[in-house]
């Protein structure tokens, strides 16, 4: 039996001993299809579909954490980032090139997911290195919090405070000064309105923000549904241009949907619950938030009733399954805006890049 590594030609082909197939793949240039770095213990995964034009990558966190990551895929071409939440599409301003792959900078969520396009038959300038006070960050880093905003082009934010050298494509240079983020707390007072006739105050207090199942009142600690959060607040350098405003609901169980002012942030269904303000801070504000739970804990409050006195009627008996505990003696699920609620200010790089 042969030792070490060598080959060996038959007919068209070679038999190959001593190396694993990742060895003799690289050995014939041929690249992983998707690669990346990271300083966190996380896992992606990936798929990839060639077209004639394109190569489209489908990336996802799989993991609880979120995550600065640089990628590399085994295409070029512009890569455009398509959201699969929001339906965003974003150019990629921050990306190095060479014959065979193209690597770029992604800041994904828990469990985040993105669609990268890379149009073959397109070219478009775009910034090749980052370095912060000498050390550089792209590329050999493991990302600096890049975003995309639809509604204003692509900005990037970064991760620390510092002075950021740029590089472009072109050969021209720009510096960036990157400040501490601007965060204010919401703390309330909240008013708070439940649905009628399901045991829970139509209206109520909260002085700071508690979680449903964890408050004094037995209604509300049983309340399945939705609840309306009202509350206001003033803000200050609202009219700075290079600050975007984004609002961070913190820990929210489980669906949220934001109205600022009167104008419809939209639904989150799942963390991070962050809205984009553009355009929609003012002075003085008005915050409503509706938080929708799950049926656990109504089905557990029914399960503390005499039958008589129960709103509702279900073949379900036992929680968390058929074979387990009645449900009056199941755990409440936790439930409603936890916070805390802040309003977060990022002074935003944007790239003097026109779209390709």
């Amino acid at each position: 039996m042969p030792t070490g590594f060598g080959g060996l030609a038959t007919g068209s082909g070679k038999i190959i001993w001593g190396k694993t197939p990742r060895q003799v793949l690289l050995d014939a240039g041929i690249v992983q299809d998707f690669s990346y770095t990271t300083s966190r213990d996380v896992r992606l995964e990936y798929v990839h579909r060639e077209l004639k034009d394109m190569d489209i990558y489908f990336i996802r966190n799989v993991d609880s954490l979120a995550v600065h990551v640089e990628t590399t895929f085994r295409s070029v071409g512009v890569p455009v980032l398509w959201d699969p939440d929001t339906g965003e599409v974003s150019v990629v301003p921050v990306y190095n090139a060479n014959q065979n792959t193209t690597t770029l900078p992604l800041q994904l969520s828990p469990y985040d997911s993105y669609v990268v396009v890379f149009r073959t038959d397109r070219e478009g300038g775009h910034i090749t290195e980052i370095s912060n006070e000498g050390s550089l960050l792209f590329p050999g880093g493991d990302g600096f919090g890049l975003i995309g905003m639809s509604d204003e082009g692509l900005g990037l934010i970064f991760d620390g405070p510092g002075t950021y050298d740029i590089k472009y494509s072109s050969g021209r240079t720009d510096k960036f000064v990157a400040t501490e983020l601007l965060r204010q707390t919401i703390a309330g007072p909240w008013e708070v309105s439940f649905g009628q006739g399901w045991d829970a105050p139509s209206k109520i207090r909260f002085d700071s923000l508690i979680a449903w199942d964890k408050h004094e009142d037995g209604g509300i600690q049983v309340y399945s549904g939705i609840a309306s959060y009202s509350t206001s607040f003033e803000m200050e350098n609202i009219n700075r241009n290079d600050i975007i405003w984004t609002l961070d609901l913190g820990n929210v169980y489980e669906v949220s949907d934001v109205k600022l002012n009167k104008v419809d942030l939209g639904v989150r269904s799942f963390a991070p619950f962050v809205y984009n303000l553009s355009g929609g801070v003012l002075k003085n504000n008005n915050l409503t938030i509706e938080v929708a739970n799950l049926l656990n804990n109504r089905l557990v409050g029914e399960g503390r009733k005499p039958k008589g006195e129960r709103k509702t009627k279900s073949n379900i008996q036992k929680l968390p399954s058929a074979w387990s505990s009645p449900m009056g003696d199941f755990t409440l699920a936790r439930s409603g805006l936890i916070g805390p609620v802040t309003i977060v200010g990022n002074k935003v790089y944007k790239p003097g890049i026109e779209a390709p």
